[in-house]
């Protein structure tokens, strides 16, 4: 397992059951919706300026580094 210091703070983490992570590694499917989402990021990305959807909740959020989410709204692409 690697790990970058620069990559691993709280706001590039998302817990997330181990059924659902393999699938968004490995079928294209899940990859999509996982992006769409916010769920998964590209390496340009930053984690503080991109929302995820929290299926639990309904509602698009924002995290920090210091483990605080903001209820936010996704804006339109």
């Amino acid at each position: 397992m690697g790990g970058s210091r620069v990559l691993d703070r709280p706001a590039n983490i998302i817990v997330m059951c181990s059924s659902v992570n393999g699938l968004i590694e490995s079928n294209a499917t899940w990859a999509r919706r996982a992006r769409d989402y916010g769920w998964k990021l590209s390496r340009w990305q930053t984690p503080e300026d991109e929302p995820f959807y929290d299926l639990a909740t309904r509602t698009w959020n924002l995290l920090d580094n210091l483990y605080h989410r903001t209820i936010t709204e996704k804006a339109a692409a």
